[in-house]
């Protein structure tokens, strides 16, 4: 199987021609011997269906904003956050589970609550993988439902911050240990994961981009340079985004994606020469992608070579998407919110240069497809985890958290089928 090409060259849209056939996407657990290339479905979490070991069945809803990294003993380790039945709405009342699969996905571990903290909010979080100690790193934001835990910056404004370890392929976990002490605003951790620098004289470093909020949001990077031990925060931009996602280049570059909170398609992009310290001027890819949305950035290797992968919401079929955006900011929680709309209709796409140009497509068509993080496995082959409502099952309002259909799903794929 095939995706019909779709190319970006210079932030210039050529051409955008998506068919796949409607079996794509149904659930499945294994390929098709007939269709090695297609892309393979499988449920990671769904409420309603997925054992929680340590938590009570009827304790949550919907689950959102996955973490993914794959260990050098191939282990995909996945990090989610699952809505207690009394949350207010999606930032509200997360807990933090953890499931792992051996065999690039195919099966799974049994689903673990990993940290909670009562009816507070864990979130967001980002994961890393350290290489250099074989560790797994779990950043986590603490935000405060309780109004006397306001402080003077504001709503949602008083958090404190964790890291957690994991020395065993996620497996357990360590304690939570206060990170950012002097940081009182929301961290916004990533998220899907952080990145591990390899080349250059910052090699060995953690780093974690994103920024702190929420009242005129302040990008930047969380770094560490001792293996998670100690965090800092460097303010590096002026775009005023927070979520973001970013990957080493071959040379030690990083290449920053950051999500553009007026909601909008088309992504902002830029890079870093000196660890994420500092940042260039900004410019837009993936003109037809809605950047309105925490999407997927991972370096990769593919036929011996370096390779870029991106994956993100495309929209409705059809959609103007001129409306959506204009739409974005002025519809209320609780009604049909275009934001929330326009994440749908996951698709991949790959770089060959750098980011200088992309082409890919439609891997997800018919479902609603928001938050992602992608890994590659040790076969070669990339995995998305997405957060995300099957075809045929009614639309998710971002207010209509009392609904149990947004689940985290992973979709595998052969990156042949991008290019």
């Amino acid at each position: 199987m095939k995706l019909k090409q779709v190319k970006y060259h210079s932030m210039v849209l050529i051409v955008m021609a998506f068919i796949l056939s409607s079996g794509a996407a149904l659930l499945a657990q294994t390929k098709s011997a007939d269709n090695s290339d297609e892309p393979m479905f499988t449920t990671i979490c769904k409420i309603g269906e997925t054992k929680i070991a340590n938590a009570d069945d009827f304790r949550y809803r919907g689950c959102r904003e996955p973490n993914a990294v794959i260990t050098d003993k191939g282990t995909l380790v996945v990090v989610f956050g699952p809505h207690d039945q009394d949350a207010k709405n999606d930032r509200a009342h997360q807990d933090l589970i953890c499931r792992t699969s051996k065999d690039n996905g195919n099966t799974w571990s049994p689903a673990m609550r990993i940290m909670d903290y009562d009816m507070e909010s864990l979130l967001p979080t980002t994961l890393i993988y350290d290489r250099k100690t074989s560790k797994l790193i779990l950043l986590v934001n603490v935000i405060f439902n309780a109004p006397e835990r306001n402080d003077r910056l504001g709503v949602n404004s008083a958090c404190e911050h964790y890291v957690l370890f994991s020395d065993d392929e996620g497996e357990s976990w360590s304690k939570p240990e206060p990170i950012l002490e002097d940081e009182p605003g929301i961290c916004v951790f990533g998220g899907g994961h952080g990145i591990q620098l390899q080349q250059g004289k910052y090699a060995g470093r953690l780093l974690v981009p994103g920024g702190i909020g929420p009242n005129g949001s302040i990008q930047g990077v969380f770094y560490s340079d001792n293996h998670g031990g100690n965090w800092q925060f460097a303010k590096n931009g002026v775009i005023g985004n927070t979520e973001a996602t970013a990957c080493e280049l071959p040379d030690g570059t990083i290449l920053f994606h950051w999500r553009e909170q007026k909601s909008q398609f088309g992504v902002q992009t830029c890079t870093s020469m000196d660890g994420g310290i500092t940042i260039g001027e900004p410019s837009m890819a993936l003109p037809d992608v809605w950047a309105g949305c925490n999407n997927s950035l991972l370096s990769v290797t593919f036929e011996k070579k370096h390779a870029v992968i991106f994956a993100g919401p495309l929209g409705p079929e059809a959609a103007d998407k001129y409306i959506l955006e204009q739409q974005a900011g002025t519809l209320k929680v609780g009604s049909e919110d275009s934001r929330q709309t326009a994440r749908s209709n996951g698709g991949a796409f790959i770089s060959l240069d750098n980011g200088a140009s992309w082409s890919g497509g439609l891997i997800t068509p018919g479902w609603t497809f928001g938050y992602n993080t992608a890994v590659q496995f040790p076969d070669g082959d990339i995995g998305i985890i997405f957060e995300g409502i099957p075809p045929g099952v009614e639309e998710l309002e971002r207010g209509g958290w009392d609904k149990k259909e947004l689940g985290i799903y992973l979709v595998k794929l052969s990156i042949k089928i991008l290019l």
